[in-house]
């Protein structure tokens, strides 16, 4: 292994397990599982979207999904992929 091929890439997806928490239960004081936070799409590590669908937010989808690596000694792409096969996002790494 040299360098050049020790590195790591970190993604998060959190929808698989459902979107948008609870709409309905926002979150208490001090509380912080089982309701939904109001700024829960707003860290500074998301990226900004255009409003290409009606759940596209200004800093992520709400929208069930998950992700797909595809990944050679040249590329590795990265796909957002909703319960349809329909990708909402993507990204490439070329090496």
């Amino acid at each position: 292994s040299t360098d050049r091929d020790n590195r790591t890439v970190y993604t998060v997806n959190g929808s698989s397990g459902g979107i948008g928490g609870d709409q309905e239960l926002p979150c208490e004081a001090a509380i912080y599982v089982g309701c939904t936070m109001p700024d829960w799409l707003e860290h500074p590590a998301h990226r900004d979207f255009q409003p290409l669908h009606p759940d596209f937010l200004p800093h992520g989808i709400e929208r069930q999904g998950s992700v797909v690596l595809d990944a050679n000694e040249t590329q590795l792409i990265s796909r957002f992929v909703d319960l349809n096969g329909e990708v909402l996002d993507y990204f490439v790494i070329q090496r």
